[in-house]
């Protein structure tokens, strides 16, 4: 949040110096919006306000918004029976999700209401959700092996089918508007999710090797300070004289250079002040069983403590 409120503040900044504009004017109309988690909504319900050099907090918003409800949802799930229903349940909102978004499109037709309404692109987060619902209640046995070689047989046509649609979606025929808006955001979090899970119970792989890397790890490290400034500064530049090329390349590297100052002078300060302010447990670590119907916990005692 404190990265969010830096990036408003030079963003209003820039818009109150650079004179009247359009997209001055619909970046300090967006600011509330986008302070409040609002964005989507406003995009959503206003198709003539964008939000300006905020125009991609929109999905930052659905996620705030989603992580705001999910927690309780969650809670009451496993309160309420077997963790396999809490698994059934968020792959039935993803159900759900999918009907929404296809009666916004039956209502509202092919606008931002249907790509950016919490409601209707829910089940893009809920379907990792599931994965993650599924791995932490079944991280060994049976049930996890099996889902494991299941991953490893889809992840190649999964792979396949993201590379299509990226590089040649006009030959596998995906510009038909209804699946775009309807199918295709599915399709992708499917492939996604398919992806994801082989990573994680695959960490020998290639795959995740790769991933590991040094410099893939630091960018993952500030892909959130990296999501925020990466809009402002190609719209800044928009309005430069330059070639394509050259806008290209020195937005890339504006957009690395913000990110890691935000992820190192603001990030990386409020997350130690927050872990001082929240000290971790020092007289143990309560480890559940690996098994998901076992109710015993082991606590594994703290060596600093003991030391103490």
């Amino acid at each position: 949040m404190p990265a969010l409120f830096v990036l408003v503040a030079v963003c209003d900044l820039w818009a109150l110096a650079s004179g009247p504009g359009i997209r001055q004017r619909q970046t300090l109309g967006g600011t509330l919006g986008v302070l409040f988690y609002a964005g989507n909504w406003i995009r959503a319900l206003d198709h003539h306000q964008t939000l300006g050099a905020f125009a991609h907090t929109w999905s930052l918003s659905v996620e705030e918004q989603f992580y705001i409800v999910w927690p309780l949802i969650v809670l009451v799930l496993m309160r309420l029976g077997h963790p396999r229903g809490a698994v059934v349940a968020t792959l039935a909102g993803v159900l759900l999700s999918i009907g929404a978004r296809a009666l916004a499109t039956y209502v509202s037709g092919y606008g931002p209401r249907v790509r950016e309404g919490t409601d209707s692109i829910a089940d893009q987060l809920l379907v990792g959700c599931a994965l993650a619902l599924f791995l932490h209640h079944w991280p060994s046995g049976p049930a996890h092996d099996r889902f494991a070689t299941a991953l490893r047989w889809a992840v190649w046509p999964a792979s396949i089918l993201l590379a299509a649609i990226v590089l040649w979606p006009e030959q596998i025929g995906l510009y038909s508007p209804q699946f775009i808006l309807i199918g295709l955001p599915s399709l992708v979090s499917l492939c996604s999710v398919v992806l994801i899970g082989f990573l994680v119970t695959s960490p020998g792989s290639l795959g995740a090797r790769m991933l590991g890397v040094a410099p893939l790890a630091w960018l993952g490290r500030i892909s959130y300070s990296l999501y925020l400034w990466h809009v402002p500064v190609f719209v800044v530049l928009g309005g430069a004289h330059l070639r394509p090329l050259g806008r290209i390349t020195l937005g890339i590297a504006l957009s690395l250079a913000l990110a890691a100052a935000s992820y190192y002078l603001v990030e990386l300060p409020v997350l130690r002040l927050r872990k001082r302010a929240v000290p971790a447990p020092r007289l143990g670590v309560a480890l559940r069983e690996r098994e998901p119907d076992a109710g015993a916990v082991h606590v594994v005692p703290d060596r600093g403590a003991l030391r103490g």
